[in-house]
């Protein structure tokens, strides 16, 4: 499995730090900062795995997250969130993959990220 992973975040300080983390444990990051850029990225290129914040400008994360799980395209895609919301039961019941709280413990992150490509690499088997 590859290890592309497309941010979703718009506050571009929490965007930057998390690609910076990101790209030093080896993945490729793209960052969009509306639900509106995401879609237009998802729609050229498809990541391996998704981070995204519920409070967007444009669109409610958790739209944007029924709508990939709604899209044959898109609905095998995980997707983990990261927001300082309070929604993670409607997010997990959504089918995000895990929920993490803002302010993010990477180390948590970097766990969750392993566990994800762990379990696709036993479902490509």
């Amino acid at each position: 499995m590859g290890r592309t992973i497309l941010i979703i975040e718009d506050e571009q300080n929490i965007a930057d730090l998390i690609k910076d983390r990101l790209d030093d444990e080896g993945y490729k990051t793209d960052i969009a900062f509306t639900g509106g850029e995401a879609l237009n990225e998802l729609a050229k290129n498809k990541p391996d795995m998704i981070t995204l914040d519920i409070y967007l400008p444009d669109i409610n994360g958790l739209k944007i997250l029924k709508d990939l799980k709604a899209n044959p395209n898109t609905d095998k895609i995980p997707v983990i969130i990261i927001s300082s919301s309070d929604e993670e039961k409607n997010a997990m019941d959504l089918g995000a993959e895990k929920f993490v709280r803002k302010p993010i413990n990477f180390t948590k992150l970097f766990e969750i990220l392993k566990d994800v490509e762990s379990k696709k690499k036993e479902e490509n088997k």
